[in-house]
């Protein structure tokens, strides 16, 4: 679980409440925590070319924790997932793309694909009118089942990236038919905003990707609990969605 800027591993566990559905489910979470040394936001660098490759930067070392614990515990190395929100979105989406063998699937929460910026000046831009990079050279989730989920009113992170993980022309592997893409929209409720969830289905008709299109939703984590950073306790509930499509890669 990679946190988001102006956030820490505390906070970050604290406001999403993944803690209490990885309790329920026996399963394992890591929080790496981002220094200010790095970055005074404690932002991931994820715009910067350095900390976009295969073994250097960030995503080196935070491979190198999984394949840590991976070591130290008994965890089995098909069930490894990643997700963050905002910036840790971006870079966990990173982390998908260029480790692809170590992560079954990814979730992204209010984030931006890899390689959506080379410098600070185009994640500026990213981020608040979309990428002008190619998706077609820089691929979000290759072959990684993916939980998206993004505010239509986020006024950080524009919402046309959540639209850019389900384009059909990053997944020449999944069957065009109409059957194989399916959405359901739900209105408003007390205690959670309405939203659209498309599912784009796979090889045996599996789900492999889910986008949830909060509508309302600023940039804030969904579902989680208000007294920590970012979050906005009305559902729906990103961390119990994103632990039920993770649980589900096992059957």
């Amino acid at each position: 679980m990679l946190h988001g800027c102006h956030q820490d591993a505390a906070d970050f566990a604290h406001g999403t409440r993944m803690n209490h559905y990885a309790e329920a489910h026996d399963c394992y979470v890591v929080y790496p925590m981002q220094s200010m040394q790095a970055n005074g936001a404690r932002c991931w660098n994820w715009y910067e070319a350095a900390h976009q490759q295969r073994g250097y930067g960030e995503p080196a070392s935070i491979a190198a924790l999984t394949l840590h614990l991976l070591d130290i515990y008994p965890i089995d190395r098909g069930q490894v997932f990643v997700a963050g929100f905002s910036a840790g979105g971006a870079m966990a989406a990173t982390m998908a793309v260029i480790y692809p063998e170590l992560y079954a699937a990814l979730g992204i929460h209010s984030g931006v694909p890899h390689g959506a910026a080379r410098d600070f000046m185009s994640a500026m831009i990213a981020m608040q009118h979309g990428s002008m990079a190619s998706y077609a050279a820089h691929p979000s989730h290759s072959t990684i089942p993916t939980i998206i989920f993004h505010g239509d009113q986020d006024g950080t992170v524009h919402s046309t990236h959540a639209d850019q993980f389900m384009s059909r022309t990053q997944w020449p592997w999944v069957r065009e038919a109409d059957e194989e893409r399916y959405t359901e929209v739900l209105p408003w409720q007390p205690g959670c905003y309405g939203y659209t969830r498309t599912v784009q289905l796979g090889a045996e008709k599996r789900i492999f990707s889910e986008q949830w299109m909060v509508h309302g939703g600023s940039h804030a984590w969904y579902g989680g609990d208000a007294t920590g950073t970012y979050i906005d306790s009305n559902g729906p509930d990103a961390a119990r969605e994103m632990m039920r499509f993770f649980i589900d890669r096992k059957s």
